[in-house]
């Protein structure tokens, strides 16, 4: 009977071939890694080389012969330029003379006909469908040179598509969970989104997010697959969003990337992004408007009130500041969320200043003051309007200061109409 420090030099002895395995075992996958990463593909042309009749496979003639002579449907105009011209290029491992169809319809007959030339093994039915479908033909563009025909008769031919994203321009290398989640998609949703899907579930979305990405930006997975990367990503951290913000989103991503190629997600938040499209938009309406950078000034004086109520450990400092530039004005608007912005021609030619009320560095109010004829009135200028953000009503305190400001400036006091809401 072993004592029990046998059994723990054992036990340890055993732990110690486990972590060696796994050491092994993680050392090799990694070198297959690197060596498939720096591995130069080969050219697209030497997958045309195997399977059987290669001296006839160029030619359509033969493909056509026999199509005419055991079903004539599938020679119509539509349905040969649908997938006949493209089934004659690519390998075909069976002979097209012991192809016998079994149904009189045409689709189920081109489908035959498809899986007898380029299938030896089941091969999923969204590969035949793309390969037969007209609207996948963006796989099979000169930029991606992925033509849905020829990847079929590659898994056809019993390899796979994992080694089909290593070897073919594809524009990322495909992981387990991806292939399994392109196979398994419905064919009628096609290949394209089937990959879209699989990138997307990839980065932890799900099928809502894949639907709307898919939607509006499914481009970027062929044009841009870094960019389609990162916005999956960043979309999947963030979401759920409607389809609306989703539409927002990724439309203002893509002007900024258009605008600077180096500009980043990372760091950055949905509501980040919506301050990003509202300065733009309002900086669009400042720059249409032709409005000069600075105001003149209307000869108020600004005000400061410093109060420490009981129990506070610091002052209150109330702020009352006139905003005389434009960018100011722009942050104003921007910060407040309402249109204040829009009064910079009245601004620029003196006929209203525009304030800003502050508690503690943060905005609180912007008041307009009017400095028109006001005919009868006595006073030279008055204030029109207050407003906190997003145009709410003014608070007590708020009208509290304001009044104090216009009592020091001699303007006649504010008269505040709650809104009907």
């Amino acid at each position: 009977m072993l004592s029990r420090l046998q059994r723990r030099r054992l036990r340890r002895l055993a732990e110690r071939k486990d972590q060696l395995r796994k050491e092994e075992r993680e050392r090799r996958q990694s070198q297959r890694r690197y060596t498939i990463a720096r591995t130069p593909p080969p050219p697209v042309d030497p997958l045309l080389k195997y399977g059987i009749d290669t001296k006839d496979r160029s030619s359509r003639a033969r493909l056509y012969r026999i199509v005419a002579a055991r079903h004539p449907a599938l020679l119509e105009r539509r349905q040969r330029s649908s997938f006949l011209d493209e089934l004659a290029q690519v390998p075909w491992h069976r002979s097209p003379e012991t192809w016998r169809p079994r149904h009189r319809s045409v689709e189920p007959a081109a489908k035959e006909l498809v899986r007898h030339l380029l299938a030896l093994y089941p091969v999923p039915a969204v590969l035949v469908h793309a390969a037969l479908d007209m609207t996948s033909r963006s796989f099979g563009d000169t930029t991606s040179g992925l033509v849905p025909m020829k990847l079929l008769s590659w898994l056809g031919g019993g390899r796979s598509l994992r080694d089909a994203a290593f070897r073919l321009p594809w524009p990322y290398p495909l992981t387990r969970r991806m292939t399994r989640t392109v196979l398994r998609t419905t064919p009628a949703r096609g290949l394209s989104t089937a990959v879209v899907w699989a990138v997307i579930r990839s980065c932890g979305g799900d099928s809502r997010l894949a639907d709307q990405i898919e939607e509006e930006c499914g481009l970027w997975l062929w044009n841009n697959p870094q960019q389609f990367f990162e916005v999956c990503r960043w979309l999947s951290r963030h979401g759920p969003f409607t389809d609306d913000e989703v539409e927002m989103l990724t439309d203002e991503i893509d002007t900024q990337w258009d605008e600077n190629p180096a500009w980043s997600l990372r760091g950055r938040t949905p509501a980040s992004i919506r301050t990003i499209r509202e300065s733009r938009k309002l900086k669009e309406r400042l720059e249409a408007q032709d409005c000069p950078d600075r105001f003149p000034a209307s000869g108020l004086k600004a005000m400061t009130w410093e109060s420490e109520a009981w129990g506070e450990m610091h002052p209150t400092v109330w702020t009352m500041q006139e905003i005389l530039t434009l960018r100011r004005l722009a942050d104003e608007g921007r910060g407040m969320h309402h249109c204040v912005a829009t009064y910079c021609h009245e601004a620029s030619e003196g006929r209203v200043s525009l304030w800003s009320l502050r508690r503690n560095g943060r905005r609180r109010l912007t008041v307009q003051v009017n400095h028109e004829d006001l005919g009868d009135r006595d006073q030279a200028a008055i204030v029109w309007n207050a407003a906190g953000p997003c145009n709410r009503d003014p608070r007590p305190d708020e009208l509290h200061h304001l009044r104090l400001w216009t009592e020091e400036n001699g303007l006649a006091p504010y008269r505040f109409v709650p809104s009907e809401d």
